[in-house]
């Protein structure tokens, strides 16, 4: 965690805000909370016809009942209205954030591309690994991209979801690795009908070799197997590789948002 990082308000455990309303929802993400040091507010924005001044104000009202410290809200890149609000409220873009979908049918299963690549389920031993390729591995997500958020705070936040992913909070992680090497992995979840790839990594040196491809075909064998309607996953609008790797294995865009922050009070960490 970055040396600037300062507790404003720290959230009580289940804190949720109660301002709710045909706008969207807003509530206290205790988990990045406790991680980063300061209060994150999570929200979604929809205007709705809403006229842009109103929007704003709900924003505003909603900021001053939640007292955080970092908000986070997204919205429909389409949503103009919504867009205006958050731009007239102070909030700045971080990222277009990119959801793709993929049916579930055996019969269209990608090939593995590399048959020396071994995927296998994770064990206990695998989480220090893991957790190491999950240090250097992301720079595109919403934390990393934040000058206002410590370079620190970010990696940290993806290393502990990386094993928290290992120690319960995926279905499944899958482990991929060459010649007794650990190169990469992939946390699966179950979310009712769809398969999601909850966050997927490859070491710095095997980046470009296809392992990846071989985690996401594992992957979608995995949800198959399960039976489940589709699969599904996100990532970054100026991730390309990532893109593109999902696009080559037959996943198709199904939403596009976009992601701003705010700070305020000292939660600056950078």
């Amino acid at each position: 965690m970055g040396d600037g990082a300062t507790v404003k308000r720290q959230p009580r455990s289940g804190d949720v805000c109660s301002a709710t309303n045909r706008a969207g929802s807003f509530r206290i993400d205790s988990w990045e909370s406790a991680l980063l040091g300061y209060t994150v507010l999570k929200g979604e924005l929809l205007s709705r016809g809403l006229a842009p001044d109103a929007l704003a104000a709900h924003v505003a009202a909603v900021e001053d009942e939640a007292c955080p410290v970092l908000s986070t809200l997204r919205v429909e890149e389409s949503d103009v209205v919504a867009i205006r609000a958050c731009e007239t409220s102070g909030y700045r873009l971080i990222e277009v954030y990119l959801t793709f979908h993929r049916a579930l049918d055996r019969t269209a299963l990608p090939a593995r591309p590399q048959p020396e690549v071994r995927i296998r389920d994770s064990v206990a031993g695998d989480t220090s690994a893991v957790v190491e390729i999950a240090r250097t591995a992301f720079t595109y997500d919403r934390l990393h991209a934040d000058p206002e958020v410590s370079n620190d705070a970010a990696t940290l936040s993806r290393e502990k979801w990386a094993e928290n992913s290992c120690l319960g909070r995926a279905d499944k992680v899958l482990i991929s690795e060459k010649q007794g090497r650990l190169t990469g992995f992939c946390a699966c979840r179950i979310d009712g009908d769809a398969g999601v790839i909850d966050l997927m990594a490859v070491s710095g040196a095997d980046r470009g070799s296809r392992v990846g491809q071989s985690l996401v075909v594992a992957a979608i064998d995995f949800f198959v197997e399960r039976d489940l309607g589709y699969a599904a996953v996100a990532t970054q609008g100026k991730n390309v590789p990532a893109v593109r790797l999902y696009e080559k294995c037959d996943f198709r865009l199904r939403r596009s948002q976009l992601t701003y922050h705010k700070h305020s009070g000292n939660s600056s960490g950078a």
